[in-house]
C-alpha cells in the first residue's frame, strides 16, 4: 500500500497527505505552494509498519483528541534523517537521525519536524503489554545500547519485507516486540527515577484507565509507597478518588462525542468500569443522571467517518 501526493495539483498535496492522518491535527508552511508525502505501508497484523518521506510539518494530538477516539496504541518512530522535537504530555523531547522515538496515543504531544525520513511501527499496547506490560513510554527517545540495536533493525525492517515470503513476514511482529520489551525497561527506569511522583501516576493512570487500578499496583507501577501516593493526592480526595474522577471524566467526554458510535458498555470497558452498571451508579452520582441519558442527550451525530479515517484507524488498532 502506498501514498504518493506527487501527482496531485500542488495546492492540493498537504490536504490529501493530511485527511490521511485523523488522529493528530498536523499543520506546514505556505500549503498552497505543494507538500512532499511519499508514504508505503506493510501491514501485519496486529502491526503497522510505515516508510515515510515527508515534508516539514507541525503535529498534535490533544488530550481531548485521545479521549474522544479513544486509541490505546503505541508508535515507535526511527528518524533516518532530519529531526523532531515537542512536548509529550509536557515533558520536552528531541531526535536526531538513528534516535527511535515513542508516542502514546492515549496521552498528549506536540511536535514540530524537518524534511524527514523515517520507519514506523505502530502497534496495540495490548501487544507490548504481553511481554513488557504497564511502561510509562510516552516522549522516550532511544539511542544507544539496545536502542542503537533496535534502530538497526528498524532501518533494515522496510527492505527485508520487500523481499519476505509471508510465512516470513508473519514473525516480524514478535520479533519487534521482543527487541522493545529487551530496549524499553531500562530506559523507563532511568527516566522515571527522574519525574515527580505525581507526574508519574498521572501519566500511568492516563495511559491505563481502561484496566483494573488499585492502590497496590498504582504503588508498584510507580515507585512510591502508599503513603506518598495518599498525601500526594490529598487534595483530590486520595488517589483513588483521582483515578474515579478521571474515569468519570473520560467517560462523559466518549458518551457525549459527537462522532462515537460507542454503546454505554463499550465506553464502560474503554474507561475500567467492570460493566455498564458500575458505570451508571457511578456516574449517576457524579452528573446526576444515567450514562444512556447522557448519550441521548447529544446533538445529531454527523456523517460517519469516510474510508481513509476507518482505514487508519484499522491500521492503528490492528483490526482484520
Amino acid at each position: 500500500m502506498e501514498l504518493d501526493v506527487a501527482q496531485l495539483p500542488r495546492e492540493q498535496q498537504f490536504a490529501a497527505w493530511a485527511s490521511a492522518m485523523p488522529a493528530y491535527t498536523v499543520a506546514t508552511a505556505r500549503p498552497e505552494r505543494g507538500f512532499e508525502a511519499k508514504v508505503r505501508v506493510w501491514l501485519i497484523p496486529p502491526l503497522a509498519i510505515t516508510l515515510s518521506h515527508i515534508g516539514p510539518a507541525r503535529w498534535q494530538r490533544t488530550a481531548e483528541a485521545a479521549t474522544r477516539d479513544g486509541l490505546d496504541s503505541l508508535t515507535f518512530q526511527l528518524v533516518l534523517s532530519g529531526r523532531t522535537r515537542g512536548l509529550a504530555a509536557g515533558i520536552p523531547f528531541q531526535a536526531v537521525a538513528d534516535d527511535v522515538t515513542v508516542q502514546d496515543a492515549a496521552l498528549p504531544i506536540e511536535s514540530v519536524t524537518t524534511r524527514m525520513r523515517c520507519v514506523t511501527v505502530t502497534m496495540p499496547r495490548a501487544f507490548l503489554d504481553e511481554a513488557a506490560p504497564g511502561l510509562d513510554v510516552h516522549g522516550a527517545v532511544l539511542r544507544g545500547g539496545l536502542g542503537a540495536l533496535l534502530a538497526s533493525f528498524l532501518r533494515a525492517l522496510p527492505d527485508a519485507l520487500d523481499g519476505a515470503e509471508p510465512a516470513e513476514a508473519a514473525t516480524v511482529p514478535r520479533l519487534v516486540r521482543d527487541l522493545l520489551a529487551a530496549s524499553l525497561p531500562a530506559h523507563v527506569a532511568a527516566a522515571g527515577a527522574v519525574r515527580p511522583l505525581r507526574d508519574r501516576l498521572r501519566r500511568y493512570v492516563a495511559a491505563n484507565l481502561h484496566r483494573p487500578l488499585t492502590l497496590e499496583t498504582l504503588s508498584e507501577a510507580v515507585g512510591g509507597s502508599r503513603a506518598s501516593l495518599y498525601r500526594t493526592f490529598d487534595g483530590e480526595g486520595g488517589v483513588m478518588a483521582y483515578v474515579l474522577e478521571q474515569r468519570l471524566s473520560r467517560a462523559r467526554r466518549l458518551l457525549t462525542d459527537p462522532v462515537s458510535s460507542r454503546s454505554v458498555a463499550e465506553v464502560a470497558a474503554a474507561t475500567g468500569f467492570r460493566d455498564s452498571s458500575d458505570l451508571g451508579r457511578a456516574y449517576r452520582r457524579r452528573f446526576g443522571m444515567t450514562p444512556g441519558a447522557a448519550k441521548r442527550a447529544d446533538p445529531a451525530k454527523p456523517a460517519p467517518a469516510g474510508p481513509v479515517q476507518e482505514r487508519f484507524r484499522t491500521w492503528i488498532e490492528g483490526q482484520p
